[in-house]
């Protein structure tokens, strides 16, 4: 990272157990620089590393700032470190709280004085730490901000690789392409960006938004088949959309919001259904790395388990 302030740069590391162990660093700004003031940025994904781009803008505000790496090292999408039950628990938990007990003891010790203020930001998986922080430690902040936090964790899982299964394989007349993706999301923004009093490209409140697919049905708007749909397409676009109900008219999860198709495509559009949904069903439910998506069925024994919490 470049165009930084001077400051002094803490890497830590810690044990937790006897096979875990936690990374944090801490920057602090000189001294006359410092506002007071702590803050804590979350991860993203499976976490596996510090992040520093939050860090950096955290330092350039004059906040001694703090990251983990939440308990493990790997990248945000690599979840075979759940099957080790340490770290498991320094990723739900352990990890950031004490990290943020260590970071307040240092920041004490560099300034000789305490941090008059602590504060918490994270989006994502650093949503679902603030809320942790809030319900667990809820003395370690004087304010948490987050964002779009994964919550209900296991069903959030099941239902990416339930959305993935359903254009899989790729040979189906249901199949959504990328290309499709894209126009069901301008399609989307043409008939609800506005609403909000803006155009801007973004649908601020995709509850006040009262989406009609058909108008994407070839023929209607376009006949370009790369973007317009069939009527198996649309049928199964319009089930995206809806709450996934299971059997015994079991509530698993939300369908998408209008404005996230193209988040979508990172679950719908590959050679195979994949992605954090899968890792976490191969890693931290099933312990089967082979596990495939495409094996997951509504009456699948362990699937109920997962969504029955």
């Amino acid at each position: 990272m470049s165009d930084l302030p001077a400051h002094c740069r803490i890497a830590a590391q810690f044990n937790t157990s006897s096979s875990s162990t936690v990374h944090f660093e801490l920057w602090m700004p000189a001294e006359e620089e410092w506002n007071n003031r702590f803050l804590v940025v979350g991860n993203g994904g499976w976490a596996g590393a510090i992040n520093y781009p939050g860090m950096g803008r955290g330092l350039r505000s004059g906040f001694a700032g703090m990251s983990t790496n939440a308990g493990h090292n790997s990248t945000a999408d690599d979840g075979t470190w759940f099957r080790n039950e340490e770290e498991s628990i320094d990723f739900g938990h352990r990890a950031l709280h004490l990290s943020i007990e260590y970071s307040k003891q240092l920041i004490e010790a560099y300034y000789s004085r305490p941090t008059s203020w602590s504060y918490y930001m994270g989006g994502s998986t650093g949503g679902r730490q603030g809320l942790a922080e809030a319900q667990l430690y809820p003395e370690d902040f004087d304010g948490i901000l987050v964002g779009c936090p994964v919550i209900w964790q296991t069903h959030l899982e099941a239902w990416e690789n339930y959305v993935g299964k359903g254009q899989y394989p790729t040979t189906l007349d249901t199949y959504i392409s990328a290309d499709q993706w894209t126009s069901v999301h301008e399609e989307v923004l043409r008939q609800c960006d506005g609403r909000d009093g803006v155009k801007d490209g973004i649908i601020s409140d995709p509850k006040r938004c009262d989406f009609t697919p058909e108008s994407l049905l070839c023929g209607i708007r376009s006949n370009d088949a790369s973007k317009c749909l069939t009527p198996a397409q649309l049928t199964n676009l319009k089930a995206k959309y809806n709450p996934w109900i299971d059997v015994n008219n079991t509530f698993v999860y939300p369908g998408i919001a209008p404005g996230a198709e193209e988040l979508v495509q990172f679950y719908t559009n590959g050679p195979a259904p994949g992605g954090i949904g899968l890792t976490f069903y191969q890693n931290a439910i099933l312990n089967d790395s082979t596990f495939e998506a495409l094996d997951i069925s509504k009456r699948h024994q362990t699937f109920r388990l997962v969504v029955s919490d």
